[in-house]
């Protein structure tokens, strides 16, 4: 621990360059807002006076200054999860899966994939070993 100034250095460092980054997004979302705000819900207007600000300076730091164009282009992209998108739900039926092992377990050995999937074969000899302690488990598998 005899380091604990520059770890500390460090992380002021990162956390001072991710502001840094961030900020952009964050400018160029105001200046969005209150165009949109100023110009309510016509799209054409909107767009066009987000067009027109392209080359004024919306971003001064003092010892640079960015224009709206230079801040879009270094805005942080954002995902559709947070952007408030889309969810996706996946609904997998064990029944059918089940199924599916079975008749690649009842397949001859030469028609079988030459490479099944790890889990797939771990499921398989899961189920095979099971059948060898019950017998009437391996039966109610292939009833399914």
């Amino acid at each position: 621990m005899q380091n604990k100034g520059v770890i500390r250095l460090f992380a002021v460092i990162f956390a001072l360059a991710s502001l840094f980054e961030l900020s952009f997004s964050y400018i160029a979302g105001q200046v969005e807002s209150d165009i949109q705000a100023k110009y309510g819900q016509d799209a054409a207007k909107v767009q066009y006076a987000l067009d027109s600000m392209s080359n004024e300076v919306v971003y001064d730091l003092g010892i640079t200054s960015y224009t709206f164009k230079e801040v879009k282009s270094k805005e942080m992209n954002l995902g559709l999860d947070l952007r408030g998108g889309m969810n996706v739900i996946l609904e997998v039926s064990v029944r059918d899966v089940l199924k599916g092992l079975v008749a690649m377990l009842k397949m001859p050995s030469s028609r079988r994939p030459s490479r099944m999937p790890m889990r797939l074969s771990a499921i398989a000899s899961w189920v095979t070993c099971l059948s060898l302690w019950t017998p009437w488990t391996l039966s109610a598998v292939l009833a399914l």
